[in-house]
Parts: structure tokens; C-alpha cells; sequence
């Protein structure tokens, strides 16, 4: 495996091991009921890298495990896989395109009375453009509160605010934290006057609520996959290298399918079919989607670090016996263990990308005026915010609908009325809908969750950059 390929393989099947992991922790076993989420595999992987930057023995080949980091390492040094991670956020970080869309922090706090390597804190800086803060946690936690979210405000330009609510424990050695928040512009945004305030949508416990509905038809790439019985689309942003991939599985049930199933062969072909797409529509035929997508914001913080250590295998990093550090300090301190790694995402979808975007429509049509495919996002589906020139995954979630504190009011009787059916020409199946109503939420969530929780460490060879190259079009027909 090459350099350029380990970036889009292994990244790409940390994404859906990490989706797996909090989807499994945001289901609510008793309702039936699960809250939308977000987060950032780039931010998260950002942080790992650095750790296992300093980690030895066990902790270090815990987290190669992870990232498949392993797998890459065979024939090239630990430093190139550092080395190719930095240059990859590196033309991030330059492209002054990018750059005014997402803002994101990471940053090492360290007991200030901690001596760190000074080669530690070179190659911190070499390889990822990040340092370590000295901080005293033992005998002022809320001075070191108030710097971290000092901190954190300014390096997401004040768009992430009080990000600790309470003081870090005395005891805390080290911190790893990480905050991010992304607002971008459509290339082809939707017109504000055509959002439904209050459309249908159904949840994966089989009751109903509204949402406000973004409706357009859009020139961009749309796929069908019948075995995963789901819809893509990849909605993209005014630079172009970002994109929005949204995977809508035929009912609100499906998601489970697709999880299950979701790895990153399986999304590289779901790629490959939308390339084709575009190739057939460049011949002359249907060159728009018919889309209704929900308006949202999610601000989600799931719980990274029970999520490392108890599903994806982490035991160490947070074990005080048996973590190991070393390669961060200077002389051998005993065993110091990460206390915390803290993650929150935010992130707001709305007709223009976002607040305030002024983008040219002149060449959208509204919907019903086209018999194109129908993408309708009225359930639960998975979206994915990616550098397509990178191949790294910069937001991944699911939106299952409002906050539960507003759904929960909403019933069977109460629902508003289903939606008309779409033409012959939709590839979203309703007929599966009416099989909501018998829908026994305990038993079909822990049956599944309980599969969910046995299918990590996978490693698929393909990458999102093989996606690009001739290459996966002989290995895919």
C-alpha cells in the first residue's frame, strides 16, 4: 500500500469504524428513538497522530491498529506516515478557499510540572503544525478551564464557546482536545423561498415529525445502489474539492442496513457509480436531481474516549498501568495516560451552505419541472463532508431528525399527512413505510446494535483515490 493510497483507505474505513461505534451509542434501546450526530474522523485522527507521534510499545501498535497505520508501515519508516497525514492537513490549511469555511483546533495540554522531549515537540511541530500548552491542572483546574476554552474560542474564531462546562480533574496529566466547526457555500445552493417549513419526516422508531425541507433540482452526481437498496448524491461546495455526500437508504429502517454493510469498498463503488452518472449525463441525458433535503444544525460531543477504549480497541491510552508515552518525555516519568480526549463537532446545513452565502442559481430549475431521479431525505440517512483531493473525511454523521425533546410530542395520530407518491421514475421505494406501524424498536435495536458491535478492525484495500485513477474501474467491471 502506498503513501497515497493508506490516506484514503485507511482514513476512509476509520470514518466507518467511528460511525458504527457512536451510531451504536446515540440508539436510546428503551425507545426505539436516536439523536442526530456529528463528528470530525480528520480532527479525531488529527489527535491520534500526534499521540502515537510519543507513544511506544502496546499504545503505539494500538493506535496504528486503528488508523492502519500498520498495514502502511511495512515497507516505509513511522516518520512517512507523519510526514504524509501533515502534508495532506497542510494543503488544507493553505487553501485560502478552505480555510474560510472550516475552522478547527487541536492542541496536547500537559501538567505544566511534566518535562516534554524537546524532539517530541519538534517533530509535533514538523509533522503536524501543532505544540504542546503547559497547564496547572493540580492546583488551579478552573485557570486551566478558562484557558482551554480561552483557547478554543480563538482557533475556531469564536464559533465554538464554552467548550468545557466544568473543571478538568487536579489529577489530569494530559489533555487532548480537539473542537471543530465547518460553514461553507453551495455551488449550487437552493432557493430559500421553496423550503417547506413543516415537512414530513419519519424517525427510526416509526413516529413522525416535521422539519423544514430544502426542495430543488440541481445538475449534481446521483447513484442507486439496489443491493445496498440506497441513494447518493454529492452535493458540492463553491471549492470545489469539498463535497457533501449524502447516503439515503429506500426507509427509515435502511439505515441499519447501511451501516452494516458500509465499508470503504463499498463507498468507493457507490463513487464509481456516480462517476458513471456524470459520464452518461455529459451524452446528452437527464442532468439534474430532484432533491428534498433537510434544513439543519447539529452540535454534537459523543463520548470519543469511552467510544476508543471500550469499542475499537484502545485499552491502553487511557489505562494509567499500562500507557505508555515515553517517547514524550524527557527521562522516564512512570505512566502517564490520557485523561480525556474531547472532541465536538458543529455543523449547519441550509439553502445557501451557509448564513449569508450569495451564490448564483441562474442555471437551477425548481422541482416537478424535470423527470430526473428523485433524492427525497424524508428518514434518516448518513451524510459524509469530504476533501475529495485528499481523500480525508472531514465530517461524518447522521441526521435522524429534530432533537427527541420536540419529536417525542409527535405520534402516529398526530404525524402530519404522508407525503404524495413520487413519479415512476423515483428510485426511493415508499411501500415500506406502511411497515412502520408494527415496527418493535427494543428488539430490532439491541439485535442490531449488538451485530454493529462485532464488526471493527476491518481493512478494505481499496482507497477514495483509487477512485480517480483507471485502475478500480478494471478491478469494479
Amino acid at each position: 500500500m502506498d503513501r497515497n493510497e493508506w490516506i484514503g483507505s485507511g482514513h476512509l474505513q476509520f470514518t466507518f469504524d467511528l460511525l458504527n461505534s457512536i451510531f451504536i451509542n446515540s440508539l436510546d434501546l428503551k425507545t426505539g428513538s436516536l439523536e442526530s450526530m456529528a463528528f470530525s474522523p480528520f480532527s479525531i485522527q488529527s489527535l491520534l497522530m500526534m499521540l502515537h507521534l510519543g507513544a511506544k510499545g502496546s499504545t503505539k501498535s494500538e493506535i496504528a491498529k486503528l488508523l492502519r497505520l500498520d498495514s502502511f508501515e511495512n515497507n516505509i519508516t513511522s516518520s512517512k506516515s507523519h510526514e504524509t497525514f501533515g502534508q495532506a492537513v497542510k494543503s488544507l490549511n493553505d487553501d485560502p478557499n478552505i480555510s474560510k469555511s472550516l475552522h478547527s483546533a487541536n492542541q496536547i495540554f500537559v501538567q505544566e510540572t511534566l518535562q516534554i522531549s524537546k524532539s517530541y515537540q519538534s517533530a509535533l511541530n514538523h509533522y503536524h503544525q501543532s505544540s504542546i500548552r503547559f497547564l496547572n491542572f493540580a492546583e488551579d483546574s478552573y485557570q486551566a478551564l478558562n484557558q482551554i476554552n480561552d483557547w478554543i474560542e480563538k482557533h475556531t474564531k469564536h464559533m465554538i464557546n464554552n467548550f468545557l462546562t466544568s473543571p478538568p480533574s487536579p489529577t489530569t496529566q494530559l489533555m487532548a482536545i480537539n473542537a471543530i466547526r465547518f460553514k461553507g457555500d453551495w455551488q449550487f445552493r437552493f432557493d430559500r423561498s421553496d423550503t417547506e417549513k413543516d415537512a414530513w419526516f419519519r424517525m427510526i422508531n416509526g413516529q413522525t415529525t416535521t422539519v423544514p425541507m430544502m426542495v430543488a433540482q440541481l445538475p449534481v452526481a446521483y447513484a442507486y445502489n439496489s443491493q445496498l437498496k440506497t441513494s447518493i448524491i454529492e452535493l458540492p461546495f463553491k471549492t470545489q474539492r469539498l463535497s457533501l455526500f449524502v447516503l439515503l437508504p429506500n426507509d427509515s429502517l435502511g439505515i441499519f442496513t447501511l451501516l452494516n454493510q458500509l465499508n470503504s469498498t463499498i463507498f468507493a463503488n457507490l463513487l464509481y457509480s456516480m462517476r458513471k452518472q456524470i459520464d452518461i449525463d455529459k451524452d446528452g441525458q437527464s442532468t439534474g436531481v430532484n432533491i428534498r433535503l433537510p434544513k439543519f444544525s447539529i452540535s454534537s460531543m459523543p463520548r470519543i474516549t469511552e467510544i476508543l477504549k471500550n469499542q475499537l480497541g484502545m485499552k491502553s491510552l487511557f489505562n494509567a498501568e499500562n500507557a505508555n508515552l515515553d517517547a514524550m518525555f524527557n527521562r522516564y516519568v512512570g505512566r502517564v495516560q490520557i485523561s480525556e480526549l474531547l472532541h465536538k463537532a458543529v455543523i449547519k446545513i441550509d439553502e445557501e451552505g451557509s448564513i449569508g452565502a450569495a451564490i448564483s442559481s441562474s442555471n437551477i430549475e425548481r422541482i416537478g419541472t424535470f423527470n430526473g431521479p428523485y433524492f427525497e431525505a424524508d428518514h434518516p440517512f448518513v451524510f459524509l463532508l469530504m476533501d475529495k483531493q485528499t481523500g480525508l473525511t472531514l465530517f461524518a454523521g447522521i441526521y435522524a431528525g429534530p432533537s427527541q425533546s420536540k419529536s417525542s410530542e409527535m405520534t402516529e395520530s398526530s404525524s402530519p399527512s404522508p407525503l404524495p407518491q413520487s413519479s415512476s421514475s423515483s428510485s426511493i421505494n415508499f411501500s415500506n413505510l406502511n411497515l412502520m406501524n408494527e415496527f418493535k424498536p427494543k428488539s430490532m435495536l439491541k439485535q442490531t446494535s449488538n451485530y454493529l458491535q462485532n464488526k471493527h478492525h476491518r481493512h478494505y484495500p481499496f482507497g477514495l483515490d483509487n477512485i480517480v485513477n483507471k485502475k478500480l474501474k478494471s478491478k469494479i467491471n
